[in-house]
C-alpha cells in the first residue's frame, strides 16, 4: 500500500474504535438508568360495588441496577388512599413490592396516583396510577361524611392540602354535609389568615339532609413559610354571629425552582462536608450545642429560608445569606428532654440550592446521668 492509503485505514480504524467506545458507553449508562422498573406502573382494575371497598393492589417493581435501592416513601394524591412498600434495601435482581389502597366516597371512574421516592434508583422517585369505576351506590352520609364538626359532617377533619411549592395558589373544593331536619345559612364573612380565600358555590344556604360546597384557593407564596404548617379558618352562621365550623388547613410548602434553575453553572450550591454528628457517651445537663459547617460552593448568593428543629432540639439563630465561596457556622442547642440511652435529633434547613433545597442534619447521642 501506498504511505497515503495507510494513513487513511489508521484513521478509519481510529474512528471504527471510537464509536465502539461510545456504544459500550452508552449501553452502560442505559443499563445504569433502567434501575428502578415496575413491571405495570398503570394498572386498570375495572368496576367495584360498594361492597368491595377498599380497592387494594399490589405493584411489583425490579432493581435492574448494579447497586442495592431503597424505598423511602410513597406520596398518595389524597387522603383517601394509603400506601405500604418494602422496607430495607433491595439488591440487583431482586423485587419489591408497593400495596395500594383506596377507599372510594363517590360513584364514576377514579383514577389514583402515588409518587414512589427510592435511594440509589433513577430515576430517585417516579409514579404509579390505578384507574377504574365505581358503581353507583346508596347515599349514606355517616359514612361518606363521617367527621362532625359544629353543625355540619365533612369527610376529613382537617383540609389536608399535600406537599405543594410556592409556584401559585392551590384550589381544594370541599363537601360537607347538613344532618339537620332544617337549613343552615352561612355567612360569607370568614375569619382565618389573608392566604386563605374562600368562595362558596352559589348560595351559602344548606338546604336540610344535603351536602354544601365551597372552593378554597391557598396562597403559599402569600404565606411566605416552609414545611409543615397549620392553619384554622372559622364559620360563622349568617345573621347570628354564632361559631358555624372550625377547620384547620395544613400543607408542606417547599420553595418553587424553574426546571432550568437546576441546570444554572451559576447557581448557589449548599455544601455540608458533615450532615451527621455523633456525640458518643455524654451528659447533657443543662444542655450541649453543636456546630455544623454550611459552605456555599456556587457563584451566586446562597439563601436560607428556614431552619426546623425536632423535639428536643433548637437551631440558635441561622445565616440568611452566604456569599458564593464562603462559609459559615450553623450552632445547635441538644436540649436534655430527661431520658437516658441512644437517641437523635434532627434539623432541616431550606435554601435557595435549587438541586437539593431541603436538607437534614442529624445528632446521635448515648444520653447518660
Amino acid at each position: 500500500m501506498y504511505p497515503t492509503e495507510l494513513k487513511t485505514m489508521a484513521i478509519l480504524n481510529r474512528i471504527k474504535f471510537l464509536f465502539i467506545f461510545v456504544l459500550m458507553c452508552s449501553s452502560q449508562a442505559i443499563a445504569q438508568d433502567t434501575t428502578f422498573f415496575f413491571e405495570t406502573p398503570t394498572a386498570p382494575l375495572g368496576k367495584f360495588t360498594q361492597d368491595q371497598f377498599p380497592i387494594t393492589y399490589d405493584f411489583r417493581f425490579l432493581n435492574e441496577g448494579a447497586t442495592p435501592m431503597e424505598v423511602y416513601k410513597v406520596e398518595p394524591d389524597c387522603a383517601c388512599a394509603i400506601a405500604d412498600f418494602s422496607k430495607g434495601k433491595i439488591a440487583k435482581g431482586d423485587y419489591g413490592y408497593i400495596t395500594v389502597s383506596y377507599s372510594p366516597y363517590k360513584a364514576g371512574p377514579f383514577e389514583k396516583t402515588f409518587k414512589v421516592y427510592a435511594k440509589g434508583a433513577i430515576p430517585n422517585s417516579t409514579v404509579i396510577k390505578i384507574t377504574g369505576f365505581i358503581e353507583p351506590f346508596d347515599f349514606e352520609p355517616n359514612r361518606e361524611f363521617p367527621h362532625k364538626n359544629g353543625e355540619f359532617q365533612f369527610k376529613h377533619r382537617q383540609v389536608l392540602l399535600g406537599s405543594i411549592t410556592n409556584e401559585a395558589p392551590i384550589r381544594k373544593e370541599i363537601e360537607f354535609y347538613n344532618p339537620n331536619n332544617f337549613p343552615i345559612s352561612l355567612d360569607d364573612s370568614v375569619k382565618g389568615p389573608d392566604f386563605v380565600e374562600v368562595i362558596f358555590d352559589s348560595a351559602e344556604m344548606i338546604p336540610p339532609n344535603s351536602v354544601g360546597k365551597f372552593v378554597l384557593f391557598y396562597h403559599p407564596e402569600l404565606k411566605n413559610d416552609y414545611g409543615v404548617v397549620l392553619d384554622s379558618l372559622t364559620f360563622y352562621t349568617k345573621g347570628m354571629e354564632t361559631e358555624a365550623f372550625s377547620l384547620a388547613v395544613t400543607a408542606n410548602i417547599s420553595q418553587y425552582f424553574s426546571p432550568e434553575s437546576k441546570f444554572d453553572p451559576k447557581r448557589p450550591v449548599l455544601s455540608i462536608p458533615t450532615k451527621t454528628i455523633h456525640l458518643g457517651r455524654t451528659t447533657l445537663g443543662d444542655g450541649k450545642t453543636v456546630d455544623f459547617e454550611l459552605k456555599n460552593e456556587g457563584e451566586n448568593d446562597l439563601l436560607i429560608y428556614k431552619t426546623l428543629a425536632n423535639y428536643g432540639g433548637e437551631v440558635l439563630g441561622f445565616p440568611t445569606t452566604i456569599p458564593s465561596g464562603e462559609s459559615v457556622t450553623l450552632t445547635v442547642s441538644i436540649l436534655n428532654i430527661n431520658k437516658k440511652g441512644k437517641q437523635d435529633r434532627s434539623f432541616i434547613i431550606y435554601s435557595s440550592d435549587p438541586v437539593d433545597p431541603i436538607q437534614k442534619l442529624s445528632v446521635t447521642l448515648d444520653a447518660r446521668d
